[in-house]
């Protein structure tokens, strides 16, 4: 029986960050139970969709209804239908009955699991304590399938005094939930070694220096179809391996992917702001054998993105690299200009300080939206600017009005402004706006209205909408469902 360390830093609408850990120093699969199945009676050609159990029985019963439909509703069923639409499996159908009644330390398994055998690939049995603020949540795996070591039991604790219910709040928490269930689907170094695709050959041990210091035993992945892809994604030919993260405690350091690779990336050791799940995560999954994976899924990621070889020399120079930057906490565009991020320096980033897109600096987000400059005016056709007010240099989003033949205006409290040439400075009273080339503002999202701010584009250029929102640009509002408080 093994936990994983989760080390979930929120960055959440400029709020104070919070440290999340929860760990097990001394683990190891010695004594973790396989199901008895008999392996010549199943019929392992065959691919099926993952057919995932969340078990409820140990949810604090003190919970209001609507804290018990927040988390069913909009955070942990959504996120099982999402896995169960991408995830195929092999092997038995059918989990035996389960011989041992715990499932890490403070969650007693129902007895109609150790009664009988149950239909499905996964049982997750969800507990919900309350514990100190900073621990969200924690998950992993803890019983085996004897037919291919493939995790079918596990579970996830989500902290109480984290379901605070809020819209604000949706998919930041729907991240932290897909991120703990990826910990007991394949994301535990104590698994990588049961990997059906090579087991211990798809990884190595190696030393590695960084600003923060000189670090040993680093988990580095060598999964041929992960290096292939890491190759094209940074334009590096040579890259042979793949580091997970070397920072943290036990339990985070080796089940994440480096943060300095991957920024914002769904597997690294950090809620940062709305991260993505890339097909970093997906090929992973399918690397190791026991998944099926539908790549159409991956999310757009550009951390790092055709900055070559040189990006992993742990030097984190911010005068090479657009993600790096060198003032802390001073705020930056995106490399797309559809949002905002801050200079900040992270648990993880060994000593590096990381442009971070937070969950409100989005310029079409007009839910919830954090103001960082004078006369902001998020919506669908806004983009990221440079600023300056009064003596403090930051970033703003703004209306802009694409012209043609390179010539834009960009509109600054009810007013258009033209934007001649690339480093033109428009001043309105203490603000001064830099501005940029006619096509960092001009070019068409790669999905429709950058999907209204109220979801994600994929690498399909499709929109995945957040919680509460539908239609193929998002732009549709589809009510509270169940929860009454949720809008209010």
């Amino acid at each position: 029986i093994f936990i994983t360390t989760i080390i979930l830093i929120t960055l959440f609408s400029g709020l104070k960050m919070m440290t999340s850990t929860k760990s097990n120093d001394n683990v190891n699969l010695t004594g973790v139970p396989s199901s008895p199945f008999n392996e010549a009676s199943s019929n392992d050609s065959n691919w099926r969709p993952i057919n995932i159990i969340m078990d409820y029985s140990m949810v604090d019963k003190t919970l209001s209804q609507d804290q018990i439909n927040f988390l069913k509703d909009f955070l942990i069923e959504p996120i099982k239908e999402f896995l169960q639409s991408f995830i195929n499996v092999k092997g038995p159908s059918v989990i035996p009955q389960i011989t041992s009644n715990i499932c890490f330390s403070q969650t007693n398994i129902p007895l109609q699991y150790r009664a009988s055998s149950t239909t499905s690939d996964l049982i997750i049995f969800v507990s919900t304590p309350t514990t100190i603020s900073s621990i969200a949540a924690y998950a992993g795996p803890c019983i085996m399938s004897s037919f291919d070591n493939r995790p079918i039991v596990g579970s996830m604790a989500v902290n109480t005094l984290s379901l605070t219910i809020n819209y604000a709040n949706i998919e930041k928490l729907k991240a932290i939930i897909l991120h703990e269930i990826m910990h007991i689907l394949a994301f535990s170094k104590q698994l990588y070694s049961l990997f059906p695709n090579g087991g211990s050959s798809l990884y190595y041990f190696k030393s590695k220096i960084t600003l923060s210091g000189s670090f040993t035993m680093v988990y580095s992945m060598l999964m041929p179809d992960l290096i292939n892809y890491s190759r094209q994604y940074f334009n590096c030919p040579t890259l042979n391996n793949f580091d997970m993260e070397n920072q943290g405690s036990s339990g985070s350091t080796g089940s994440h992917f480096e943060l300095m690779f991957v920024g914002n990336e769904l597997m690294q050791g950090m809620s940062i702001g709305r991260t993505s799940i890339s097909k970093f995560t997906l090929i992973f999954l399918q690397s190791t054998g026991w998944y099926n994976v539908n790549m159409n899924v991956s999310e757009k990621l550009s951390w790092g993105q055709n900055q070559g070889c040189g990006f992993f020399d742990n030097t984190c120079d911010s005068s090479k690299y657009f993600d790096y930057c060198s003032i802390n906490n001073q705020n930056h565009c995106s490399k797309n200009r559809l949002g905002k991020a801050r200079c900040l320096l992270t648990v993880f980033s060994d000593k590096c300080l990381m442009k971070i897109p937070l969950d409100s600096y989005s310029c079409s987000n007009q839910s919830y939206f954090t103001n960082t400059s004078q006369w902001e005016s998020p919506g669908i056709n806004s983009r990221c600017y440079e600023t300056n007010v009064v003596v403090t240099n930051t970033a703003g989003c703004y209306v802009t009005n694409c012209l043609g033949n390179n010539q834009f205006t960009v509109t600054i409290n009810g007013n258009d402004y033209s934007c001649p040439y690339k480093g033109f400075t428009i001043v309105i009273g203490q603000l001064t706006l830099t501005c940029p080339d006619f096509h960092e503002v001009c070019n068409q999202p790669d999905c429709k209205n950058n999907c209204s701010g109220n979801g994600v584009c994929r690498d399909n250029s499709t929109c995945f909408c957040n919680a509460l929102f539908g239609g193929d640009d998002c732009s549709i509002f589809l009510g509270c469902k169940s929860s009454s408080s949720l809008c209010s």
